[in-house]
């Protein structure tokens, strides 16, 4: 009975979305404005919500920490998926003279992030990631 409320859910879930998007692609077409404007507010909007209501509700019970780590691991996740989504299917190519500079740029990125996280960490009572 719960798988197969789970696949209900799932098929709803899936359409729904389908019909979130048709209907924000008819908004956009009957008032006149840019799909993208569309996409980048009243989508992006829906698209976090859930987020926000957990990040509210958590903060609320005084789990500050939960709340956080709640909207950093989403929009880092968002925007990790996204990310390699878009290399995935469109490719980029890159002059060799060009490949050290930007690999260097990345593992830079990627130290300096992880750096920020293990240092952040230390600083949130109850939080331990080492």
């Amino acid at each position: 009975m719960i798988y197969m409320s789970f696949f209900i859910g799932l098929i709803l879930i899936c359409k729904g979305g389908d019909w979130f998007v048709d209907a924000a692609s008819k908004l956009s077409e009957i008032l006149g404005i840019p799909k993208y404007v569309i996409g980048a507010t009243i989508v992006s909007f829906a698209t976090t919500m859930p987020e926000i209501i957990v990040s509210v509700a958590a903060a609320l019970d005084g789990h500050s920490a939960m709340a956080i780590g709640n909207a950093v691991g989403s929009v880092s996740a968002n925007t990790g998926i996204i990310l390699a989504l878009s290399l995935f299917f469109l490719p980029v190519a890159i002059k060799r003279e060009e490949y050290l500079f930007k690999n260097s740029l990345y593992i830079g990125t990627v130290l300096l992030l992880l750096t920020g996280l293990i240092v952040s960490c230390y600083y949130l009572p109850g939080f331990y990631f080492l």
